[in-house]
């Protein structure tokens, strides 16, 4: 079924994690039948075996008899090994199924343990640039992001693990495909992973040192951080060209420019953010006129995007604040609208600590970044 591809990010409430067709509870019994009279009649290995085991676990799952389903999905599979080898790709149809059940349990690495066979035997069928294999490496990092944002047992592991996949594939052909849209996400995406990882690695060194942090590059961020922002600024630059070279809409490209101001603000360049967001506004101005640019940027954008966004949460604690939003991306001048009246202390100062640590993208002008006051925001805590 392979639904991890492209569910990254989305609201988790909504991923499909079991069959969308309903089974009556007979199909069960139908199947069972159906096998018992193919292994009297065939042998308990024939190969007509593996899609009926494969139906029955479908049955089971929609039952939420998963224990079952486990074990049908196991036995479909070792049917097609034993008739077809060890890297057969029938194969993985079963596999994603199981990823998908011990998802379904919250067993996030067992999932993932299923979809790493999926990408080692598709890997052993195509070369390492083909479509398949870029199909299965993204939807295994993609599971392992997916936990990450989650924050689901072992989350750090996760990232791990999409980081060492993504710079795999890096090394074994990139990201290159003939869908414009694939590519320019996986190239986002390695660089929200080293975000992400540069965020807990400084962190770390902040723990470690016990230093203050005056800027990146200052006492604590060695090269191992330096390389974070390094990949994912590469990553992002050729974001760009693959959107020239592709004559990609103006907006586009301008947005791809606008990402790269954005990566440099979170690192505290300011200058060099300011000059590719000038950029992203002269793109978009010379195809569509400078009252259209500054219509597109008439906004603050909350930063990292790199085109995705974020999981929709299930809280409850809503607060809401009023700020300005200073040129070079900060919040200044921050007042609470919500009522305190019924919120702890403890929550109130949680909401106040992330509303102060928001980055944003500034108003775009044809003057450059500009300041904008009044601007609204939302925290949500669990």
């Amino acid at each position: 079924m392979a639904l991890f591809r492209n569910t990254l990010f989305f609201s988790f409430t909504g991923i499909l994690l079991l069959p969308a067709q309903v089974f009556p509870a007979d199909d069960v019994e139908q199947y069972l039948d159906e096998l018992r009279r193919a292994e009297e009649e065939y042998g308990a290995y024939d190969q007509s075996l593996a899609d009926s085991y494969l139906g029955l676990g479908s049955a089971y799952e929609a039952n939420r008899e998963l224990d079952e389903a486990e074990d049908a999905y196991l036995r479909g599979m070792h049917v097609q090994r034993v008739n077809n080898g060890l890297f057969d790709p029938g194969q993985i149809v079963y596999l994603e199924e199981l990823a998908e059940l011990e998802v379904g349990r919250d067993n996030w690495l067992e999932g993932a343990e299923h979809l790493t066979r999926a990408h080692a035997i598709t890997t052993r069928n195509h070369p390492a640039d083909s479509a398949p294999v870029l199909k299965s490496a993204s939807e295994l990092i993609d599971l392992h992001l997916q936990a990450h944002a989650l924050g689901v047992e072992d989350w750090n592991v996760h990232l791990s693990r999409a980081d060492f996949l993504n710079q795999q594939q890096i090394r074994n052909g990139g990201w290159g495909n003939d869908d414009l849209n694939f590519t320019q996400e996986r190239l986002q995406r390695t660089a929200y992973i080293n975000y992400e990882i540069y965020k807990l690695s400084q962190q770390q060194v902040m723990y470690e040192s016990r230093a203050p942090q005056d800027g990146f590059g200052q006492r604590g961020t060695g090269p191992s951080l330096l390389a974070f922002f390094g990949k994912g600024k590469y990553a992002l630059e050729q974001n760009v060209v693959l959107l020239r070279d592709a004559n990609a809409e103006p907006e586009l490209v301008a947005e791809g420019m606008a990402q790269l101001g954005d990566w440099y603000s979170l690192f505290d360049k300011v200058n060099s953010a300011k000059s590719y967001y000038n950029q992203a506004f002269d793109i978009y101005a010379g195809s569509k006129g400078e009252e259209a640019a500054t219509l597109l940027f008439s906004e603050p954008v909350q930063i990292p995007t790199f085109g995705i966004p974020g999981p929709e949460s299930q809280a409850t604690k809503r607060f809401r604040y009023n700020l300005d939003v200073s040129a070079s991306g900060q919040t200044k001048h921050i007042r609470l609208l919500t009522d305190k009246e019924g919120h702890s202390i403890r929550d109130l100062r949680r909401a106040s600590s992330i509303v102060r640590s928001v980055r944003f993208r500034p108003v775009l002008t044809k003057d450059g970044p500009a300041a904008k006051l009044d601007s609204a925001l939302t925290v949500l805590l669990e």
